[in-house]
């Protein structure tokens, strides 16, 4: 596997390719044992290091794996992944479907990725960072709002490239390359330059979960208080509700963050006999595809999510880097 006298290639780069060649000869498959890093440093006469550093990058890249008491074995034979990215997102949605095939379509074709969700648990993510550090060569990462978090990304660099995806700009960024929407300011500003529109109704209401429940995003709060900077600033008539009001008020105005508020509101409003647009008004947080064809077209806020994740594969084929604002738009239909 070794040959010292060749000096142009690295001990722990024939290392490598030496176990690839095994597998490509059909010496090694699937489940196979091979050998531990003290009895390949003996065969060899190189030192632990070596070998670790080999056995690692082929960890890595999926090619070998270790468990207590069975040691390093071959745990996969496809030897063109070149780049295992890990993948951790908040929840599985939609919107959320539509950046990972976003993501997946613009990463290069050798490049393996794994998707997981931590449903805004914060046992659960430092459970998948603790679990999988060291298996993958990359990992992209929406944080929870954690005082540890930032503890558990630092240890997670040190066993591959991190990056922070779709989290407000704070300490995390600074340290990470990232593509993150600024909720605050971005939600201020969009309702800041729709607020002619805004005049038409009585009162406007935004609907969204408490910050402190368990399952609610962590953007939350974020929003919310872009949302009562507008008030202040336009002096309209606003207010926000955790939960969809029971009585639905001609002449107001939703802004839902949830898409079970919004279904819920749809089926009050044909059981009512009222025009979204005309006699309410309905946003909905998060373009979805469906959204536009619900009730001739629900009005959304929303970042570009598909661009989101074009934008975080450029970052993991190394062709961007820095901090990238992904802002909000606003897509204008029949409901409002």
């Amino acid at each position: 596997m070794i040959n010292k006298d060749n000096t142009g290639i690295s001990l722990y780069r024939q290392i490598v390719d030496g176990l690839i060649s095994s597998i490509q000869d059909g010496q090694l498959v699937t489940g196979d044992p091979i050998p531990s890093l003290n009895a390949l440093k003996d065969r060899h006469q190189v030192s632990r290091d070596t070998v670790l550093m080999a056995y690692k990058e082929l960890k890595t890249r999926g090619i070998i794996d270790s468990k207590p008491g069975k040691g390093y074995y071959v745990s996969s034979t496809n030897i063109e992944v070149q780049k295992k990215i890990f993948l951790l997102l908040d929840e599985n949605s939609a919107y959320k479907s539509t950046l990972y095939k976003s993501f997946l379509k613009h990463c290069e074709k050798e490049a393996q990725v794994e998707v997981f969700f931590h449903h805004h648990n914060p046992v659960l993510f430092k459970t998948l960072l603790q679990t999988y550090a060291g298996r993958f060569s990359h990992y992209v990462i929406i944080p929870v709002p954690e005082k540890d978090c930032l503890a558990l990304l630092e240890e997670l660099s040190k066993k591959g490239k991190v990056f922070i995806l779709d989290y407000g700009f704070n300490g995390e960024q600074l340290r990470f390359n990232s593509v993150y929407q600024e909720f605050e300011q971005d939600i201020y500003e969009l309702l800041l330059a729709n607020q002619s529109s805004f005049k038409a109704y009585e009162e406007t209401i935004m609907v969204i979960g408490k910050p402190s429940d368990s399952t609610q995003s962590s953007h939350a709060p974020r929003i919310i208080q872009g949302y009562r900077k507008f008030a202040n600033r336009t002096g309209l008539k606003v207010r926000v509700a955790h939960s969809l009001p029971e009585k639905i008020r001609k002449g107001c105005c939703y802004i839902l963050h949830s898409d079970t508020d919004l279904v819920e509101l749809v089926n009050i409003v044909h059981r009512e006999g009222l025009e979204p647009g005309k006699d309410i008004g309905i946003i909905s947080f998060n373009e979805t595809p469906l959204k536009s064809v619900v009730d001739k077209g629900i009005s959304t806020i929303s970042t570009d999510h598909a661009e989101m994740g074009k934008l975080m594969a450029a970052m993991v084929r190394g062709e961007l880097k820095g901090h990238i604002h992904n802002e909000f738009k606003m897509i204008h239909r029949k409901s409002f």
